[in-house]
C-alpha cells in the first residue's frame, strides 16, 4: 500500500520546531501575489538559517489568487455559500458546526 508523501498536520509551536520534531524536510506555501512572495521569501531565508528546512512555495490560480482564507471563513461565518472558493474535496465533507 503507498504512503502519504503529504501530510496536513496542525500544530501550535513555531513551523520549524515543529518540522525538526516530525523530522520534515520542506514546508510548502501558497503564494497568490508578490506581496506574498516577498513575506515567504524572507520566512523561508529565516527557516532555512535556523534549521536548515526548505520552503517550496505554489502558486495559485489567476481565478483564485485574490481569495484569503480569512475572507473565506468571514463569509462561512456570516452563512454564505463558499464552494466556489474551495477545492471540491473540501467543499465535499462538511465541517463539525455545520
Amino acid at each position: 500500500m503507498p504512503q502519504p508523501r503529504v501530510e496536513v498536520v496542525a500544530y501550535n509551536d513555531l513551523t520549524i520546531d515543529f518540522c525538526q520534531r516530525v523530522g520534515a524536510k520542506f514546508i510548502i506555501k501558497g503564494v497568490r501575489s508578490l506581496k506574498d512572495f516577498e513575506y515567504e521569501q524572507e520566512m523561508a531565508e529565516i527557516n532555512r538559517r535556523l534549521s536548515g528546512v526548505e520552503t517550496v512555495c505554489l502558486f495559485a490560480s489567476p481565478e483564485l489568487a485574490h481569495v484569503s482564507s480569512s475572507m473565506v471563513r468571514e463569509l462561512k461565518h456570516f452563512g454564505k455559500d463558499i464552494s466556489a472558493f474551495l477545492p471540491t474535496p473540501v467543499t465535499c465533507h462538511p465541517t463539525p458546526e455545520q
